[in-house]
């Protein structure tokens, strides 16, 4: 017997309706951007244009009515980067090349991996704004090493053993300050989402057998079976390692004036200029952050009459949640830091090692996932077709993996799919 759409619960179907036209409208508002523009998009014009955090176009200041300095010589030089780069377009004793971590003024487009040896841009970390106030850059210069890290001359190969210095330097600058997190509405709104979560997971336990799936021996109801429970973990360890991918590649792209999403991106893009702020505040203020997601899942589980399979697989996906925030601050730590279960779950492939992830600070457009990395694999293939600026066709992609597991569970569970396992009947025992 085929399966029928029809019985696909009609709230579940409005709010996939609603969540995919936010991302279709995305596309749209993002293409109107580009139709705007007075010069090219300075994606393929000027190296690390998407890498300065605070502004998304570089070329525009004013809060993107004006033609900055930048843009005003970029035309000077009819779009030449090799010009453009030996250029002070304000006037604060620092070359284009050198804020924008081209001080020999080798960059060229690619879509390649960063590399050193490459022979392309020297780094894109510690960049800074070429069009700022003169007397502002000048401040910044001087309070922060930023611009010192460029090679000692131009006429050879970078020298990799001052880079690798810089650029260690750089990952663990302030590593043992201490901060006080945001206090705020937004830590209001986590609170919120954590008692929502905490209240339905209770819901689940007491009256959906979610404790006997969890821990059988504290239960008097039938358990799910022993291996269908082992690939649901399983299979959501893999699906929450390519969530936090694509939730890292929108948020490090996504501009700052969007609702919603533009207030995590701006947190997002800073990590990039500051990779130890998330280390210097509470484990709770920076892994809460995903608590902000959890009013979007419970409604989702709500409205598609939730299987036992679906909620156990919600359950574990929370757990991978909490652990790729943690694993994340974790491969920013020292590692004479961490415990030794730590360094050997990043050693054998269980948990991001830093590594792994230094390789994504040094480039920026690859080896999004922070939980164990192994989902990079898919991404970095997808983000060659794809390209990560393009923050809009990735927000739908996201959607769309968002609401994968909900639709298949919705059509298992459907007397239409042929003989249904209880472990997908929303509201059976087993």
């Amino acid at each position: 017997m085929g399966v029928s759409y029809a019985r696909i619960p009609r709230r579940l179907l409005m709010f996939a309706s609603a969540m995919l036209l936010a991302a279709l409208g995305l596309i749209l508002q993002r293409s109107s951007e580009e139709a705007r523009r007075f010069l090219p998009s300075t994606d393929t014009s000027i190296p690390n244009a998407n890498h300065v955090w605070w502004v998304s176009d570089l070329f525009k200041c004013g809060g993107g009515t004006v033609i900055c300095s930048l843009g005003l010589d970029y035309r000077r030089a009819k779009g030449n980067w090799t010009a453009l780069c030996r250029m002070d377009s304000n006037n604060d004793g620092v070359t284009n090349g050198q804020h924008l971590g081209d001080p020999c003024c080798r960059w060229q487009p690619s879509l390649d991996v960063f590399s050193l040896r490459g022979d392309r841009e020297y780094r894109r970390w510690r960049l800074s704004h070429p069009s700022e106030d003169g007397s502002k850059a000048l401040r910044i210069r001087l309070k922060e090493p930023q611009l010192q890290d460029r090679p000692e001359n131009c006429s050879g190969p970078y020298d990799e053993a001052r880079y690798r210095k810089d650029f260690m330097s750089f990952y663990f600058h302030n590593a043992a300050t201490q901060e006080d997190g945001p206090r705020n509405l937004e830590q209001l709104v986590k609170l919120g989402g954590v008692v929502a979560m905490l209240s339905i997971i209770a819901y689940w336990a007491i009256r959906e057998d979610l404790l006997a799936d969890v821990f059988p021996w504290a239960s008097s109801s039938k358990p799910l079976p022993f291996r269908l429970r082992v690939a649901i973990c399983f299979a959501s360890f893999l699906y929450m390692d390519m969530t936090s991918g694509i939730i890292h590649l929108v948020l490090d792209y996504a501009p700052f004036h969007l609702p919603g999403i533009g207030m995590l991106a701006r947190g997002f893009q800073y990590h990039h200029y500051d990779p130890t702020a998330i280390i210097r505040i509470s484990w709770f203020a920076y892994v809460s952050h995903i608590h902000l997601l959890c009013p979007v899942i419970q409604v989702a589980v709500v409205f598609s009459g939730a299987s036992r399979a679906q909620r156990l697989f919600w359950l574990c996906s929370g757990v991978w949640a909490h652990l790729f925030q943690t694993a994340h601050r974790w491969a920013h730590m020292p590692p004479e830091w961490l415990p030794f279960v730590v360094r050997f779950m990043q050693g054998h492939g269980l948990l991001l090692s830093h590594e792994r992830h230094m390789s994504h600070h040094e480039d920026l457009d690859h080896q999004f996932t922070i939980l164990s990395g192994h989902t990079d694999a898919i991404m970095d293939g997808a983000s060659r077709l794809v390209p990560p600026v393009r923050y809009d066709i990735w927000f739908l992609i996201g959607v769309l993996w968002f609401l994968l597991p909900i639709f298949a569970d919705v059509l298992l569970h459907q007397p239409g799919a042929g003989r249904v396992s209880p472990a997908f009947a929303p509201h059976e025992k087993v």
